[in-house]
């Protein structure tokens, strides 16, 4: 593993030539200057303060609930996620892994939730609202909606310049939410010191967050931040379907009560959480940091993406719709983001974005549930809060490289890939995620390879709460970790899934009625 770090003060995209008006920096440097923490204090209290303008004016498209519903809302809409009526009905079912007062804690989050219409706007809204791209939870690398980053870069871009406006800073950008900047009990990921405390006497803060995250009691599990498996890919697709999942979908899991409920849990209404922004410019941060080591030193610019990224024309002309920060319409083309002039800002870290996070403290190992699935003639694997542990059978007349890679997994020639497929979850919500791990059989040593998000899964977004969830492919390139341990044969390989509530504390087991998670089969093949 290997964490976020390091750092290059220049211009982020000073290849391209373009001229960057503003910096973003780390929320840990930004908390540090009480002037920032107070503009960005008084953009957020002006934008709500115009949360209940007359919804078809220009000052009701500067406010933070339009920016929210922006990425994602409840209502009636072209793009909406459906009814708030019909998704707060999923409140027992969704909260069910949870007992106790965190059950009536995770019920209670979804109480605030409400329905949006659009406004008669002359059309506007019905082309910005509820527009994010985040990949089909039900789909794999090859089937991926693949503007994840270029639809949040872009609005990003637009939300900043509101804040910018009511902050009253001309030079401020938003700061970016570096996971292991600050640590909280255990050594995991703790909120920026400016997103903590209470709503309220903080505009900054969320309610409704992962209980104890507020006030520094608890932390977010240190590997959900961790990027090492997005950043083993060298080709576009892979890496993207993997960044969104961990750190990005982790994240919001680790931030949002295990995705279990809103706000940042919930992909409609994540954006009514101030942190979220930090969290997405982070993500755009690691994007770029991506882009400048596949460059390696050439320019970026939209003749290098054309001939780096891997994909169409069509890509490279959709357009996205959005307002400015006068609330007037604006539009952007996502060739442009690779133009002089697409983007004006830089980060102050781009280099060097991957290195070991910091270790929680050691605790004995938790022992493998009883049952032992040989997966060459015995699945799919129920994983039902247990650890578990899959010894992988010799193969028998099919070797790792005697079929091919399934599409949009894309590898170095040489390099072993670790495939979950037919990933899904019955019933409930399972309550948990999964840690995987990997280690040699009669070996207790085990690599951390990557965790399962659950983040737009338990609540697919434009879909209902109870669309059926998962059948997805789930692929990590395992080669270093082979490696680690000595580069066993396949058949001597263990996948041990291990469950996790995303933060530090011990985990209780989830309730009876809690779904399980299946999957299908699991594999190692390595590119020929």
């Amino acid at each position: 593993m290997k964490r976020i770090a390091g750092f290059i003060l220049v211009a982020l995209f000073a290849a391209t030539g373009a001229s960057a008006q503003f910096t973003r920096i780390s929320a840990s440097d930004f908390g540090s200057n009480p002037a920032k923490v107070a503009a960005l204090k008084r953009a957020v209290t002006r934008m709500k303060e115009r949360n209940t303008r007359a919804r078809n004016t220009a000052d009701f498209r500067q406010s933070w609930t339009y920016w929210a519903n922006t990425h994602g809302y409840f209502g009636t809409g072209p793009n909406s996620s459906g009814s708030a009526q019909a998704f707060k009905a999923q409140a027992n079912s969704i909260c069910s892994g949870l007992s106790g007062v965190m059950f009536s804690r995770c019920v209670s989050y979804y109480d605030h939730v409400t329905n949006y219409s659009l406004p008669s706007d002359g059309g506007i809204t019905a082309k910005v609202w509820g527009m994010c791209q985040h990949s089909d939870p039900s789909g794999t690398a090859a089937t991926a909606n693949m503007h994840f980053f270029t639809w949040h870069r872009m609005y990003l871009k637009y939300f900043e310049r509101p804040v910018r406006k009511f902050s009253g800073d001309p030079q401020f950008a938003l700061p970016y939410w570096d996971y292991y900047d600050n640590l909280g009990p255990q050594n995991g990921i703790a909120l920026p010191v400016m997103m903590r405390g209470s709503a309220s006497t903080n505009t900054l803060v969320d309610t409704f967050r992962t209980p104890g995250l507020n006030t520094n009691v608890t932390s977010i599990d240190p590997t959900n931040g961790d990027a090492t498996e997005a950043f083993d890919f060298t080709t576009f697709r892979p890496f993207s379907f993997s960044l969104e999942n961990q750190p990005h979908g982790l994240m919001h899991c680790g931030t949002g009560f295990g995705c279990q409920a809103p706000d940042i849990g919930i992909v409609p209404v994540a954006g009514l959480d101030p942190v979220f922004y930090m969290h997405h410019a982070n993500i755009d941060r690691l994007f770029q940091c991506w882009l400048v080591r596949k460059a390696n030193g050439a320019t970026i610019n939209l003749a290098w993406a054309k001939a780096n990224l891997g994909m169409n024309q069509a890509w490279f002309d959709q357009v996205w719709n959005f307002v400015n920060e006068n609330g007037q319409p604006v539009s952007m083309k996502v060739s442009q983001l690779f133009e002089p002039g697409g983007i004006d800002y830089v980060y102050d870290k781009v280099t060097n974005c991957v290195e070991t996070p910091p270790a929680p403290p050691v605790n004995e190992a938790p022992q493998p549930a009883s049952a032992r699935v040989d997966v060459a003639n015995a699945f799919p694997i129920a994983l039902e809060g247990a650890t578990t542990s899959v010894p992988l059978a010799p193969p028998t007349g099919e070797g790792p490289g005697d079929r091919p890679l399934p599409e949009g997994v894309e590898v170095e020639r040489g390099h072993t890939v670790l495939l979950l497929e037919d990933v899904r979850i019955e019933g409930g919500n399972p309550g948990v995620t999964y840690r995987i791990n990997i280690g040699r059989r009669g070996d207790t040593r085990r690599e951390y390879v990557a965790s399962i998000s659950w983040f737009g899964v338990l609540h697919s977004h434009h879909q209902d709460a109870d669309t059926p969830r998962g059948r997805r492919l789930l692929f990590y390139d395992v080669t270093d970790e082979l490696a680690r341990l000595g580069n066993p044969p396949h058949g001597e390989i263990d996948v041990t899934f291990e469950p996790t509530r995303h933060t530090t504390e011990e985990s209780p087991q989830p309730s009876a009625s809690a779904g399980t998670v299946r999957v299908g089969r699991i594999r190692l093949q390595t590119a020929d």
